[in-house]
């Protein structure tokens, strides 16, 4: 509960300055880091599901939680895919890798909110085939943003995203327990 009125709030400020402020906040002038606003979202999916707060609550809010997280999510990613040749040449700059997280995040969310835990659900597949993407594509950027970062701290910017990857890689090799996938999961 306090952390959903946390990230409501919280988002709440951050998004009325990307719609009303000026330009240099605005979603127009998207930058991957805006995705962790949208984490947010998808992680407070995954802890609703966990901890049934549904059944407490009378609501489905990780339902909202997920819905909320995906509008927002493309809206993000339209704009950082627009302005993305403006990241490529920061040498050091983890925020790309960012692009990977919600995808990630939201395929187990979704696995979460389908409630069959015995198997993974083929939207849950579809997010986690576009984290796929994603990270085939950044492979081909390692000599870029694998350079040492500029700024003390900004390693989790690496960890996090890939972090969430590996887990959804995890969970779907536990579902689907065949050779490749197992293979996807050691690897990422």
């Amino acid at each position: 509960g306090i952390s959903l009125v946390f990230q409501f709030c919280l988002t709440q400020v951050i998004y009325e300055r990307w719609m009303f402020c000026s330009k240099e906040h605005s979603i127009s002038e998207a930058k991957p880091q805006f995705f962790l606003s949208v984490i947010g979202w998808f992680l407070l999916t995954v802890l609703g599901e966990e901890v049934d707060i549904t059944a407490t609550w009378g609501i489905s809010i990780p339902s909202f939680c997920f819905g909320t997280g995906c509008v927002m999510y493309i809206m993000i990613l339209t704009n950082v895919f627009n302005r993305l040749n403006d990241f490529i040449n920061s040498k050091g700059s983890p925020a790309l890798i960012l692009l990977i997280a919600p995808p990630s995040v939201a395929s187990m969310a979704i696995d979460l909110l389908d409630g069959n835990p015995a198997e993974s659900s083929v939207l849950a597949q579809m997010a986690l085939g576009w984290a796929l993407m994603l990270f085939t594509l950044l492979i081909r950027l390692i000599p870029t943003i694998a350079t040492m970062p500029t700024e003390l701290g900004t390693y989790w910017a690496y960890v996090f995203p890939m972090a969430a990857f590996s887990s959804a890689c995890l969970q779907y090799a536990i579902w689907t327990n065949t050779f490749v996938s197992d293979i996807l999961a050691i690897t990422s």
